[in-house]
Order: structure tokens, then sequence, then C-alpha cells
């Protein structure tokens, strides 16, 4: 999801590791562990809107903007 957020104008600001003990409903054998990934937006990419949907529909890779993961990742934390 961070990828398609990232079409978007958002930006990753923390990373958190799944933590199985907080995620109820959950279905870790089909959903897997991914991490929690914090984001901000800050605004939408050149060309607005429009190309952004475009950016985040196409299936060619090198129209995306590429997601840069947060440096920031959190292996603990407590609730």
């Amino acid at each position: 999801m961070p990828d398609y957020y990232r079409q978007f104008g958002f930006r990753e600001a923390d990373r958190m590791k799944f933590k199985p003990d907080f995620a109820h409903n959950w279905d870790i054998p089909k959903q897997g562990t991914p991490d929690v990934v914090f984001m901000g937006w800050g605004a939408y990419p050149e060309g607005g809107p429009e190309a952004a949907f475009d950016s985040a529909t196409s299936r060619d890779a090198n129209a995306k903007i590429p997601n840069e993961p947060s440096r920031r990742y959190e292996e603990t934390r407590t609730a």
C-alpha cells in the first residue's frame, strides 16, 4: 500500500514491526505480517490529482513514483 499511496503525494514518516497481539481478526496465514506504515500527505505530485491517478493505475513500473521507506523503524512499541 505505501507504493500506491506514494503516487498521491503521501510519504512515509515511520514504520513499525507487525505485532500479532494487536492484530485482532487479522488472518496471518492469508494476509501475512506486514509492517505498520505511518504516512503523511504533502501535496499531489506534478500534474495534480489526474496525473496521480494515472500513475497509480499504470501498469508501467517506470511511470510510478518510487516509495522511499522511512529510515525510522520501530522494532517494539508498547500499547
